[in-house]
């Protein structure tokens, strides 16, 4: 009789993720990925590329056991070997950071003494690990005294620095000062085994069973502070392989698998936990690359490559999104990596985290109000960093528009600002936007050019359960029908940022205007506002959509008020705008 007793769970021996049994796992697990993961040995990797600093682990002064590591400058000197980087939170504790005034001092060596737990345990890692160097950021990027000039500089590169490390470090429950390790109690490891004797047709075979906590992966790696910060999803998605420390294990991903101490197989784990962030993992590979490890249930269409594509982003921004920033301003260049990174799939032109090709449907994200949170987010950015048009100017969860084969009824492009002294009305030739803008932008560097329709309309109360439509609706000017009142006639009105009363009565002093950009069973559009009708500019404040006949029919007609609208240029033979979104 066959004996299928495979090791498929396993407690630790341990009651410390520091123990020496813990680190020679980690690294049997990347071993193992090294030697038998053609995808994570190649993807997204520069051969013999290092950052400009790095932490040396390996030569400290002789016989100083004090010393820690010092700065090496990639430029100047001969490196060899692989290196790891760290993704932790800063915290509210001051610990040592890299300046232009300690520069000198960090390359004759760092003392254990000046470091914070965090990166001691790191350290301590990356040598368990055979790995000679270390790169953190508060201590490979200068902090101060230079203006941020070497800040602005490293930030532009970190699709590089994540990429090319043989592992990512990531202190998933603690800050720079609260170590990486934890203690942990193993009787949480006894779970429920079943040994069977399974009988079929004939013959019969002893089988193992053991029951597993199937939220695990999501309690302790998902759901932990570290991954609700916007910085760290780009280095964990960047990154080839990342080891997780977590409260009670340490977690194991590649672009190919995943596994813990208690179920090392990474076969298993997938089985028993369905990582539900392999997506996001898979959506940084080439299409072909993917396919190869794709989940079930996709099937590849004519336009495949592009739609994989398309999907991946869309799912990283709504993760995205979701997470929180210490400096506002870094809502865009915490993105650059994953979109400089993406950017040879997608093949398109990138402005403020929108791709172009596809501009009207890209111009549809609403924002997702009902994500929960730790704490209420800021809903307006605290300074200018993107315009109204991109999701990027909100500080909002947002979802984006999935790509599908709707019908088109605008005409929409990204041009550069136009100034008032460089044009005039009758002669004026846009210049499209061809340079990719990874970063922050200014106010006057580019804005949407839209040719379409444009209804006037006025926000007015709803005389029905605000629950569903926020206490209000769009009324079109010269709409003098009955409000929709049914959930069936849905007309769906979502302002960007979420307005007290005394917001609701200021909009509703002024006209504000619909743009329908889609329209096919159903439609879907922005809400603008205007703010200089001698350039013909509008502002973002929402979108609308709708479903039903009667929402077509109040939407879709013309009330005798659209030649009204104060645009660029008006046709009146086709009932067409220009106007530009900024």
């Amino acid at each position: 009789m066959p004996d299928d007793t495979r090791v498929v769970y396993r407690i630790p021996k341990s009651s410390q993720t520091s123990s020496t049994e813990t680190l020679e796992l980690a690294r049997t697990w990347i071993q193992d990925c090294e030697m038998h993961h053609e995808l994570c040995r190649h993807s997204g990797t520069v051969e013999s590329w290092y950052p400009t600093r790095l932490l040396d682990l390996g030569q400290t002064i002789p016989g100083d056991e004090t010393v820690a590591c010092r700065i090496v400058v990639s430029g100047s000197v001969v490196l060899s070997g692989d290196y790891a980087t760290v993704s932790h939170r800063w915290g509210t504790a001051n610990f040592l950071k890299l300046t232009a005034e300690n520069m000198v001092s960090f390359k004759h060596g760092i003392p254990y003494s000046a470091l914070p737990q965090t990166f001691i345990d790191c350290i301590t890692v990356a040598r368990q690990l055979k790995i000679r160097y270390l790169w953190i950021d508060s201590l490979c990027i200068i902090q101060s005294g230079d203006g941020g000039k070497d800040w602005q500089d490293e930030a532009s590169t970190m699709h590089l620095v994540f990429g090319n490390a043989a592992c990512n470090i990531v202190s998933n429950w603690q800050d720079a000062s609260g170590g990486l390790f934890s203690q942990r109690d193993l009787r949480l490891f006894d779970q429920l085994q079943i040994d069977l004797n399974i009988f079929s047709k004939g013959t019969s075979h002893r089988a193992n069973f053991v029951s597993v906590e199937d939220m695990l992966w999501k309690e302790e790696v998902s759901l932990s502070p570290i991954n609700k910060r916007g910085w760290v999803l780009q280095e964990r998605l960047l990154s080839r392989r990342n080891l997780h420390f977590c409260r009670r294990e340490v977690f194991f991903e590649c672009r190919h698998s995943a596994c813990c101490e208690s179920v090392p197989n990474s076969k298993e784990f997938r089985e028993f936990f369905g990582v539900e962030d392999t997506f996001l993992k898979l959506a940084l590979m080439q299409p072909e690359e993917a396919l190869k490890v794709i989940p079930e249930g996709f099937e590849p269409s004519d336009d495949w490559k592009l739609e994989w594509a398309y999907k991946a982003w869309t799912a990283i921004v709504n993760t995205y999104s979701q997470c929180q920033l210490t400096f506002d301003s870094d809502k865009l260049i915490a993105l650059a990596g994953i979109a400089t990174h993406i950017k040879p799939i997608i093949n398109d032109t990138y402005v403020a985290g929108l791709w172009l090709r596809d501009l009207p449907l890209q111009l549809l994200w609403n924002t997702a109000t009902g994500t929960e949170q730790e704490s209420p987010p800021k809903t307006v950015a605290a300074g200018y960093r993107a315009p109204s048009f991109s999701w990027a100017s909100v500080d909002l969860p947002v979802e984006l528009a999935y790509r599908e084969n709707k019908t088109i009824i605008v005409d929409a492009s990204c041009v550069v600002f136009r100034h008032p002294e460089m044009v005039k009305e009758s002669e004026s030739e846009d210049r499209q936007v061809t340079e990719d803008f990874f970063g922050p932008i200014s106010s006057s560097t580019v804005e949407v050019k839209v040719i379409g329709r444009i209804v006037p309309a006025k926000v007015v109360p709803s005389k029905f359960d605000p629950s569903w439509r926020k206490g209000f609706w769009i009324c079109p000017l010269g709409y003098e029908g009955e409000e929709p009142s049914t959930l069936e006639d849905m007309i769906f009105p979502r302002l960007d940022t979420e307005p007290s009363k005394s917001q609701l009565e200021n909009l509703n002093t002024r006209t504000i205007y619909y743009l329908p950009l889609i329209y096919e069973q159903s439609f879907n559009g922005l809400l603008l506002e205007g703010v200089d009708s001698k350039m013909g500019r509008f502002r973002r404040i929402g979108v609308l959509s709708g479903f039903s006949a009667m929402a077509r029919h109040i939407y879709m007609e013309d009330w005798g008020h659209e030649h009204e609208v104060e645009s660029w240029r008006y046709n009146c033979e086709t009932g067409f705008h220009t106007i530009y979104i900024v």
